[in-house]
């Protein structure tokens, strides 16, 4: 069973390790060197901004990952999305479609939102064609809009309407989940 539960001050050091981690790092768009200090200011930021929610995703019990969704754009009902499964042997695909299915859950059903936007970089194509395969639309691609480790990376584009989750959840079985506001 996938859960979701709020991000806790004993999970920092967890986040801190898992977010460094070149298997992370490397579909990520930034290399960060993070510290405990660093890490307990961002907790105390995301406590009191309504602009961005961050889960530990659970399966079982046990801590695996994390979900974001950021920018969130209370006017024009829009929101970014992110996270990542840490555990490798996590990463199989009903726990990652658990994940987006969480994301679209807590985007149009709880938050009410009317557009979710997901960014990948172009060395994620598992991720850009699961997000496809979710119910996205790829809209574009920002040609060479990272640069890491001296290389280029495009990322693509993706995002779903409210519209089209709720005629999504119509043709996708999936489990709900539980999630901690």
């Amino acid at each position: 069973m996938v859960q979701w539960r709020k991000i806790q001050e004993s999970d920092l050091e967890m986040i801190m390790n898992w977010r460094m981690r070149p298997d992370i790092t490397r579909v990520m768009f930034t290399d960060p060197v993070l510290t405990l200090d660093g890490q307990r200011e961002w907790f105390r930021r995301i406590q009191t901004d309504p602009t961005q929610k961050h889960w530990i995703t659970m399966v079982h019990d046990k801590p695996v990952g994390i979900a974001s969704l950021v920018g969130i754009d209370y006017q024009n009902l829009c929101c970014k999305s992110g996270g990542y499964i840490a555990e490798r042997q996590d990463r199989d695909f009903g726990t990652v479609i658990a994940q987006e299915t969480g994301l679209l859950t807590a985007a149009f059903d709880i938050l009410k939102l009317n557009r979710i936007q997901a960014e990948v970089m172009s060395n994620n194509q598992r991720v850009a064609k699961m997000l496809v395969l979710n119910g996205y639309t790829q809209e574009g691609v920002l040609r060479k809009a990272v640069y890491k480790n001296g290389e280029y990376f495009d990322v693509i584009v993706c995002s779903m309407l409210k519209e089209e989750w709720a005629a999504g959840k119509t043709r996708f079985k999936y489990n709900k989940l539980e999630i901690e506001l």
